[in-house]
Protein backbone atom coordinates (compact mmCIF):
# COMPACT_ATOMS: atom_id res chain seq x y z
CA UNK A 1 0.00 0.00 0.00
CA UNK A 2 2.90 2.53 0.72
CA UNK A 3 3.89 2.18 -2.87
CA UNK A 4 0.53 3.12 -4.45
CA UNK A 5 0.92 6.04 -1.67
CA UNK A 6 3.72 6.89 -3.15
CA UNK A 7 2.77 6.72 -6.52
CA UNK A 8 -0.34 8.80 -6.27
CA UNK A 9 2.10 11.62 -4.69
CA UNK A 10 4.52 11.58 -7.25
CA UNK A 11 1.50 11.78 -9.45
CA UNK A 12 -0.29 14.82 -8.01
CA UNK A 13 3.66 16.22 -7.89
CA UNK A 14 3.74 16.42 -4.40
CA UNK A 15 0.68 17.07 -1.64
CA UNK A 16 0.21 19.17 1.56
CA UNK A 17 0.20 17.98 5.02
CA UNK A 18 -3.57 18.12 4.81
CA UNK A 19 -4.18 15.84 2.40
CA UNK A 20 -1.50 13.16 3.55
CA UNK A 21 -3.46 13.14 6.13
CA UNK A 22 -6.45 12.48 4.28
CA UNK A 23 -4.62 9.92 2.09
CA UNK A 24 -3.40 8.06 5.23
CA UNK A 25 -6.95 7.93 6.56
CA UNK A 26 -8.03 6.24 3.28
CA UNK A 27 -5.68 3.64 3.31
CA UNK A 28 -5.92 2.49 7.16
CA UNK A 29 -9.92 2.75 7.31
CA UNK A 30 -11.78 -0.51 5.38
CA UNK A 31 -14.31 1.03 4.58
CA UNK A 32 -12.78 3.13 1.87
CA UNK A 33 -11.41 0.47 -0.50
CA UNK A 34 -13.59 1.85 -3.44
CA UNK A 35 -11.57 5.18 -2.66
CA UNK A 36 -8.25 2.98 -3.11
CA UNK A 37 -9.63 1.71 -5.81
CA UNK A 38 -10.54 4.69 -7.13
CA UNK A 39 -6.68 6.16 -6.68
CA UNK A 40 -5.32 2.94 -8.05
CA UNK A 41 -7.04 3.01 -11.40
CA UNK A 42 -5.72 7.17 -11.83
CA UNK A 43 -2.16 5.89 -10.90
CA UNK A 44 -2.54 3.20 -13.42
CA UNK A 45 -4.12 5.34 -15.75
CA UNK A 46 -1.00 8.27 -15.28
CA UNK A 47 2.00 5.64 -15.55
CA UNK A 48 0.12 4.49 -18.50
CA UNK A 49 0.15 7.44 -20.19
CA UNK A 50 3.82 8.29 -19.11
CA UNK A 51 5.44 5.98 -20.53
CA UNK A 52 3.19 5.75 -23.44
CA UNK A 53 4.60 9.56 -24.10
CA UNK A 54 8.01 8.46 -23.34
CA UNK A 55 7.98 5.86 -25.85
CA UNK A 56 6.30 8.12 -28.67
CA UNK A 57 9.70 10.33 -27.80
CA UNK A 58 11.79 7.87 -27.64
CA UNK A 59 11.14 6.69 -31.25
CA UNK A 60 10.72 10.70 -32.53
CA UNK A 61 14.08 10.90 -31.51
CA UNK A 62 15.04 7.71 -33.41
CA UNK A 63 13.39 8.75 -36.66
CA UNK A 64 14.46 12.11 -36.31
CA UNK A 65 18.32 10.79 -36.02
CA UNK A 66 17.53 8.85 -38.72
CA UNK A 67 16.26 11.50 -40.64
CA UNK A 68 19.29 13.38 -39.87
CA UNK A 69 21.65 10.52 -40.97
CA UNK A 70 19.56 10.18 -44.72
CA UNK A 71 20.02 13.64 -45.35
CA UNK A 72 24.08 13.45 -44.39
CA UNK A 73 23.92 10.32 -46.52
CA UNK A 74 22.60 12.90 -49.30
CA UNK A 75 24.67 15.45 -49.16
CA UNK A 76 27.49 13.26 -49.86
CA UNK A 77 26.26 11.56 -52.36
CA UNK A 78 25.68 15.07 -54.03
CA UNK A 79 29.58 15.85 -53.39
CA UNK A 80 30.54 13.02 -55.45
Amino acid sequence: MNDLKYRYVKMCGGIGEKKLTELEAIFREDKRKAIRDTIRNRVERYETGVKLRADQLEQATIKERKAYELLQDAGQLRKK
